[in-house]
């Protein structure tokens, strides 16, 4: 993890930050109407780090940087890009509520980052969810 990735989720983050979400959903934005004109479904997946969903590990990472854990918030980055995309009309699912709900231990392989098998059926299940919409039926 490095400091300048979790300056993304500081409540009050430098403009520069701000500056990054606006130009991430426009860039995305292209690609959406690139997919769309050739009939292709689009959907962005939003999903979180460990060090955004754990709470715990998120605070122990944020003092060894010597910063307040008061002043991050892990689900922000994701609210924030969501919101942008969502202002362009680009749909998207956030996989930041279901991972939570399922407690960010019992969903990432012990001391790694990456998604356990449960965590890859919740991600599959919100993702394919999402999609649904999207496709046209069988």
């Amino acid at each position: 993890v490095r400091w300048r990735e979790l300056k993304a989720a500081r409540v009050e983050p430098d403009a520069s930050i701000a500056r990054g979400y606006d130009g991430l959903a426009a860039h995305v934005g292209e690609m959406t109407s690139i997919a769309r004109k050739d009939g292709i479904a689009f959907l962005v997946v939003l999903a979180p780090s460990r060090v955004e969903l754990d709470a715990d590990l998120r605070a122990r990472v944020v003092q060894a940087f010597g910063g307040d854990p008061k002043d991050f918030d892990g689900a922000l980055p994701a609210r924030r890009v969501g919101e942008a995309l969502a202002a362009r009309g680009i749909p998207f699912v956030d996989l930041t509520p279901a991972l939570a709900a399922a407690e960010p231990a019992r969903v990432y392989n012990r001391g790694d980052t990456h998604w356990n098998r449960r965590g890859n059926a919740i991600a599959a299940a919100a993702i394919a969810n999402a999609l649904k919409p999207l496709l046209p039926p069988p």
